[in-house]
């Protein structure tokens, strides 16, 4: 009772000394009746009073935001109330002495001393169930919770936790089974997923860490280190299509050394980073091929050396699996390049020497030598200039080791086009070449002077030509296969010519011989000769026409003197031999036989 109370009977409102504020009723003084208190505290009580004490029914909130609202007795909960918390929980209980006694709700089950012990359920405001063991007001032994989201918990409980052995199974299906400690599984486990991913092994705060295994749904499984949910340190990944890896694993990647072995025999031993073939290390394949060097990204990247099952092998700059840089190949057959690669091609500028010694120093272009360069023959041989596919094309000089020389335009490998053919015996052609025989139109000089001009076929003057010397004597005309051949004039230094047939170089066929002293013979040649049938005339204006042998008048024939007389019969080696008629100017004739030249 206050001084301020006294005697007070009915409803009023006082502010106590000690800062308390009431506001109800009051009976001879006391707080008797339905009153609401207002503690200092911040706690309310709105409820029935019996001198001076919570008596009845109540509703008493603390500052924390905790209430309560049920019987009460002598300032104590006792008898039936609701207990809800400041996180929702709410109990439905019996109280006794301001503590909880006997089942209650939403906690149904077992209490003692104010405290959940033994066998109950509790469904928590937020929805979760627990069925099963407590002590001391917290879960502890064996027991089932469910959350309201559809995940649960069956197993082992201490302190409230999960802890011990249980199996935790998620609202999709998935599920862990195996040990927890503090509300993580830590220790053994085996985590199945639906989808038919399946994890066994160590775990720690949840996260497989330690050794394990994990297993695909489509068959394919790691076995080895984890930290972290990450597989990381040493293992093996086993995969169902045969391919292989051992060795060290990063937050899940292959990283640091390792060996991956493919189905089909070939592997790959050496460093990884972020599941790829990075740094140093060595690939063998089944068929005998390896590579031992650089890796960028899973590809062949930096230097390194490819040796083929046969033997051959590269050595040099690798970029993204190509020989990219400089480099060396080199053959068992000997032949061996050495310099610029472009995507595993000879490309650039490089050396490629054959077995047998000759070499080639230039540009090459795609495996091929193309562009400028050197070809050099063991036999002395030697070629500089334009090259194409591998081949001479364009502009070069080609050197015989006996010091012959060509230099003018080739293609694929032959002289053709013009070019400029030099020998060291002093003979020289220059002039059209086609597949590397002088064709079309040249000149030829001999190193004693002589010159031929006109056309060429196959290596031979054949067609329209000329054919001077220095002595003076000159053929203009047709030739074949080198020869005077057709038609064609031949004038000696002298002044002396003959126009005609030729053939082999003869004047064979039809043709005159004027000579400058005024002779002058046409008719048929053979080998150089007069032969045949012809007519031969004297400067004098004598003449003879008929047949010739061997450049003398044998056969029949006719002798005109320019003083009217003549002859007319045979002939033998220059002489009237045999029978014939003479004709003297004054007409008379005289018939008979004739020997070497004399009447008989």
């Amino acid at each position: 009772m206050s001084i301020w109370s006294i005697g007070l009977t009915d409803k009023h409102v006082i502010k106590y000394n000690n800062g308390n504020h009431y506001d109800g009723y009051f009976v001879d003084g006391n707080q008797h009746g339905e009153g609401r208190m207002i503690y200092t505290d911040g706690a309310e009580y709105n409820g029935n009073w019996n001198n001076d004490k919570r008596q009845g029914k109540g509703n008493y909130k603390w500052a924390n935001r905790d209430e309560y609202q049920g019987d009460w007795k002598n300032n104590n909960r006792e008898g039936k109330g609701q207990m809800k918390y400041a996180n929702n929980d709410l109990y439905f209980v019996v109280w006794k002495n301001d503590k909880r006694e006997g089942t209650g709700g939403l906690y149904y089950g077992d209490w003692k001393n104010d405290k959940r012990e033994g066998i109950g359920i509790m469904k928590y405001s937020t929805g979760n169930l627990y069925n099963g063991d407590w002590k001391n007001d917290k879960q502890e032994g064996k027991g089932l919770l469910q959350y309201d989201d559809g995940n649960q918990y069956d197993g082992d409980f201490v302190n409230g936790e999960m802890h011990g052995i249980g199996k935790f199974t998620w609202a999709d299906g998935n599920y862990y089974y195996g040990d927890w400690k503090n509300n993580q599984r830590t220790g053994k486990g085996r985590f199945k997923q639906i989808d038919g991913n399946e994890y066994e092994g160590d775990f720690v705060n949840g996260e497989m860490h330690g050794i394990g295994k994990f297993t695909w749904a489509d068959g394919n499984y790691y076995y080895g280190d984890w930290k972290n949910n990450q597989r990381t340190g040493k293992g093996r990944f086993k995969q169902i299509d045969g391919n292989e890896y051992e060795g060290d694993f990063v937050n899940g990647e292959m990283h640091g050394i390792g060996k991956f072995t493919w189905a089909d025999g070939n592997y790959y031993y050496g460093d990884w980073k972020n599941n790829q073939r990075t740094g140093k290390g060595r690939f063998k394949q089944i068929d005998g091929n390896e590579y031992e060097g650089d890796f960028v990204n899973g590809e062949m990247h930096g230097i390194g050396k490819f040796t083929w099952a046969d033997g051959n092998y590269y050595y040099g700059d690798w970029k993204n699996n190509q020989r990219t840089g400089k480099g060396r190949f080199k053959q068992i057959d000997g032949n061996e390049y050495e310099g610029d690669f472009v995507n595993g091609e000879m490309h650039g500028i490089g050396k490629f020497t054959w077995a047998d010694g000759n070499y080639y120093y230039g540009d090459w272009k795609n495996n091929q030598r193309t562009g400028k360069g050197r070809f050099k023959q063991i036999d002395g041989n030697e070629y500089e200039g334009d090259f194409v596919n591998g081949e001479m094309h364009g502009i070069g000089k080609f050197t015989w080791a006996d010091g012959n020389y060509y230099y003018g335009d080739w293609k694929n490998n032959q002289r053709t086009g013009k070019g400029r053919f030099k020998q060291i015996d002093g003979n020289e052609y220059e002039g059209d070449f086609v597949n590397g025989e002088m064709h079309g139109i040249g000149k030829f000089t001999w190193a004693d002077g002589n010159y031929y001009y006109g056309d060429w076929k196959n290596n031979q003057r054949t067609g329209k030509g000329r054919f001077k010397q220095i002595d003076g004597n000159e053929y203009e005309g047709d030739f074949v296969n080198g020869e005077m051949h057709g038609i064609g004039k031949f004038t000696w230094a002298d002044g002396n010519y003959y126009y005609g047939d030729w053939k082999n170089n003869q004047r064979t066929g039809k043709g005159r011989f004027k000579q400058i002293d005024g002779n002058e013979y046409e008719g048929d040649f053979v080998n150089g000769e007069m032969h045949g049938i012809g007519k031969f005339t004297w400067a004098d204006g004598n003449y003879y026409y008929g047949h010739w042998k061997n450049n003398k008048r044998t056969g029949k024939g006719r002798f005109k003197s320019i003083d009217g007389n003549e002859y007319e019969g045979d002939w033998v080696d220059d002489k009237r031999h045999g029978n014939g008629e003479y004709r003297f100017a004054n007409g008379q004739k005289q018939y008979g036989k004739w020997q070497f030249d004399k009447k008989v």
